[in-house]
């Protein structure tokens, strides 16, 4: 639990989490395992809506299921088998390993057990409350100041600060650690739409000229979230209206139009970019970086959440060493372990995933690249379980996947 500090003035914690989303939740869950105390804070109220594609793959199914176990499967998710991607009416299909499944799960509902989870953990969860400084002490540790809506302000003293806000965070921007990765400049569109007509067992994505969209069906009748990601001309035409611009792009779309005829919005359209991201550091001083604010590009490949609690643990891990039973945690920590682990495991798939940007925003490589793809589904079924984190991304970036793919497109 948290603690007052002397003078009164901040709660004094071992680790401040800004941003509640699975990131910031899964790392309360570890720390809180290693018998730390921890203050959960978030600018948004849960339940909330979040802008994302909400398909998890395989990878981050057994995740979400480690943390939450019965919790989550009694949200009845959607299950999915695979994935659809259609380019210029050629449509792929690839199937998930056997025993293995993706879900549909709104960001709504999946935050709020997460955050559950945490605070059922022990760790003190703190809404409405948006951090504006953090300011380190004289005596290495940190201290986080914000305040809620109504004026009240608050601080927090820390040994250790951990961002977990996504790419617009303010911690690791502030430091200057984290900058826009200018080569893939996107926009995502988002909405819950209900009346989806000819949903199935697959998350479905279908790529247009400048973007594509995702369509992830989610529980409930014909429910499904609908997510375009826009390159900047896209953008730039939707800014004067992005609600009509959304419906505009859905409804020119030979196969989304019909099937989108009938559908309205569950929630408004709400807009975010631009999204792709770097960080040139994940942890020093007393800070640490998880999820999306160590570095991101946009969801056709689906990787956010499973990077997220992937990044959670690892951090758990690089702590551990640094606690003990009765002693406080060091203040002034840097975890090179951590940021070493991070780049091993994600630095291969987040160039995997600028690869396939490249490849989808350039007709020329999309091309042959769809056609070997849909005549080879052994390759299309091997590059989803690359992106889907159930092997590793070299399986895909290789000579040997590559010359077969390419052979395989070659031909008209």
């Amino acid at each position: 639990m948290m603690r007052d500090a002397p003078d009164g003035a901040a709660a004094v914690v071992d680790a401040a989490i800004v941003g509640a989303g699975p990131a910031g939740a899964a790392t309360a869950v570890r720390l809180r395992a290693l018998g730390l105390t921890v203050a959960l804070l978030d600018k948004e109220q849960f339940p909330r809506h979040k802008i994302c594609g909400d398909f998890l793959p395989p990878g981050a199914v057994a995740n979400v299921r480690s943390l939450c176990g019965e919790v989550v499967e009694a949200a009845a998710p959607a299950r999915l088998t695979g994935l659809r991607i259609t380019w210029r009416g050629r449509s792929i299909l690839a199937d998930f390993p056997p025993d293995t499944a993706g879900w549909g799960l709104s960001r709504l509902q999946l935050d709020a057990l997460l955050v559950k989870r945490a605070v059922a953990a022990g760790a003190d969860l703190v809404e409405r409350f948006r951090v504006e400084r953090t300011v380190r002490l004289e005596d290495g540790r940190h201290r986080v100041e914000g305040s809620h809506p109504d004026g009240t302000r608050r601080a927090f003293v820390a040994s250790l600060v951990v961002e977990a806000g996504g790419r617009f965070g303010l911690v690791g921007r502030r430091l200057g650690w984290r900058r826009d990765d200018v080569r893939l400049q996107r926009w995502a569109l988002w909405s819950p739409l209900s009346g989806v007509e000819g949903l199935s067992a697959r998350c479905e994505m279908h790529v247009i000229d400048g973007g594509y969209v995702g369509v992830a069906p989610l529980p409930g009748e014909k429910t499904a979230n609908v997510t375009m990601v826009l390159s900047p001309r896209r953008m730039a035409a939707a800014r004067s209206d992005p609600r009509g611009y959304y419906r505009h792009v859905l409804g020119e779309h030979a196969e989304l139009g019909p099937r989108l005829d009938a559908a309205h919005s569950v929630a408004p359209v709400r807009g975010l970019g631009p999204l792709a991201c770097r960080a040139r550091r994940f942890s020093e001083d007393g800070i640490a970086l998880v999820g999306d604010a160590c570095g991101f590009v946009d969801p056709f490949t689906a990787e956010g959440v499973s990077r997220a609690l992937e990044s959670a643990r690892m951090l758990g891990d690089a702590v551990a060493p640094h606690t003990a039973a009765g002693r406080p945690l060091p203040a002034s920590l840097t975890l090179p372990s951590y940021e070493s682990a991070w780049r091993e495991r994600f630095g291969p798939k987040l160039a995997l995933c600028r690869m396939l940007q490249v490849v989808i925003a350039r007709p020329w490589l999309a091309g042959p690249m769809a056609r070997g793809l849909s005549r080879r589904k052994d390759l299309a079924n091997l590059m989803i379980a690359a992106t889907g984190d159930l092997l590793p991304a070299a399986s895909v970036m290789n000579p040997s996947y590559v010359g077969r793919l390419l052979i395989a497109g070659a031909i008209g």
